[in-house]
């Protein structure tokens, strides 16, 4: 166990000797997030000959799913077992890869549309008690890190399961075209990987031992004079110990500053998951339409953005740790939408994919923010403001691709971005405003940057 330092300046000594354990569960869960993103377009939009209205009411069920689980487990999320929801959550993960590679076979468009539901439910199961389990075992000074660093998991598991699936699905696709069985069978073992993720989560994290209570064991452990020493941050950490967090019902009494802040956190959140799904399932067919219609060629396009900005997460996480909050959410959304305007600009595969690094970068960056603050506002309560924020967020991720979907019927395959780049210099001012409202009223306050 990693002893406290006059200086210490180590990421693993800001987090609990248990919490690369824990993340090592997003490497196993996430092999098989590249092949589905990119396979789920195809085969509705190429196997299936769905419209766009109906790939947008198909990606609506994922995001339906999300909303009909989210709430209830962000209200257990505080009140039961963490690792037995996230454990939940991973097996149902799996499952739905087995229904998906079932319903492949026999083109079944509407059981395709059932398992994205069930695996819309089985993430809201996954995520609201896994963010908390983050936000309970990092230090409040790095938090960005923390996420960051998951996210890092994220993109190994992306890249190993996609050097898994990619060449399955290529090798088929140019040579033995009709072996579908063959071609989704990386489905299956990404279903594997998602029932031992789960397993392996369960067994290796202890749930109960968050950062204060590690950090208060450590500072226990040390001479009356070193604890003199601590670092400011330490000691600051040492004073909120001293505290019992308020045992009040959260949203009973609630100051005005906290409740009006919230209230634009969601309604930024309501409007970025909307903008996000709105122009996100259209990528694929906007490339094949416009700039180039090889399937290979498509994925290798996808593939950068995919991978890479997930691996350095991380480092974008250090960073955000280290910028003003509120001119980093403007910066990022207002680089996105510029992003997203030369991206419908171009008719170069390279640059294409050069641009859709940038734009998941600066996404990236924008959503670590925004975790690292909604983490913060109430130490009691991570659980139903994770579930509150994923819930409401994603009803606009419901609205995203049928709004995406009825403007490319109608006025065309730019449209969709169009509107995006819109939406997204609008929720400048509502993150702004929202950071300013909650910094002075949350429990855990970080130093001035």
């Amino acid at each position: 166990m990693a002893k406290l330092t006059e200086n210490s300046n180590s990421f693993s000594e800001k987090v609990t000797p248990d919490f690369n354990s824990m993340i090592k569960i997003l490497f196993w869960n996430s092999m098989g997030f590249f092949f589905f993103n990119f396979m789920v377009p195809y085969v509705t939009g190429q196997l299936m000959d769905a419209s766009g209205t109906q790939l947008g009411f198909m990606f609506s069920a994922f995001t339906i799913g999300a909303i009909i689980s989210t709430p209830l487990v962000g209200y257990f999320t505080d009140r039961s077992s963490k690792k037995n929801l996230v454990l939940f959550g991973s097996i149902g993960r799996g499952i739905s890869y087995i229904w998906m590679y079932i319903t492949i076979l026999f083109r079944s468009l509407i059981g395709f549309t059932g398992s994205m539901l069930f695996l819309g439910m089985s993430v809201g199961v996954f995520w609201p008690p896994f963010n908390a389990l983050v936000s309970e075992k990092s230090n409040k000074e790095n938090r960005s890190t923390a996420f960051g660093k998951s996210y890092g998991k994220m993109g190994i598991g992306n890249l190993v399961g996609a050097c898994i699936g990619v060449p399955i699905f290529v090798v088929i696709d140019n040579f033995f075209p009709g072996l579908e069985f063959i071609q989704y069978s990386p489905l299956l073992l990404y279903a594997i990987s998602n029932f031992y993720a789960g397993i392996y989560f369960s067994k290796n994290v202890d749930e109960d031992l968050t950062y204060d209570r590690f950090l208060n064991s450590e500072v226990e452990s040390l001479p009356q004079q070193n604890m003199e020493k601590l670092s400011n941050n330490e000691e600051d950490v040492k004073e909120f110990l001293k505290s019992e967090p308020s045992k009040e019902p959260f949203f009973k009494n609630m100051p005005k500053g906290l409740a009006f802040g919230l209230l634009l956190m969601i309604l930024g959140m309501f409007f970025a998951n909307m903008n996000e799904s709105m122009a996100y399932p259209f990528l694929q067919a906007y490339l094949t339409a416009n700039i180039q219609d090889n399937a290979t060629i498509i994925m290798l396009i996808y593939f950068p953005s995919g991978i890479l900005t997930l691996i350095i997460s991380p480092k974008i996480g250090e960073l955000c740790d280290k910028i003003n909050l509120p001119l980093g959410v403007a910066l990022s959304s207002f680089l996105g939408a510029l992003t997203t305007f030369f991206l419908i600009r171009t008719d170069s595969e390279i640059l294409f994919s050069l641009l859709l690094i940038i734009d998941s970068t600066l996404a990236t960056a924008g959503g670590l923010i925004l975790q690292n603050v909604m983490s913060r506002v109430n130490k009691t309560n991570r659980g139903k403001l994770f579930g509150l924020q994923g819930w409401l967020g994603r009803l606009g991720g419901v609205l995203g691709p049928i709004i995406g979907g009825l403007a490319w019927d109608k006025f065309g395959t730019q449209s969709p971005f169009i509107i995006s780049i819109f939406v997204e210099l609008a929720l400048i001012p509502i993150f702004i405003l929202t950071l300013k409202t909650l910094e002075p009223v949350m429990e855990e306050k970080i130093s001035k940057k």
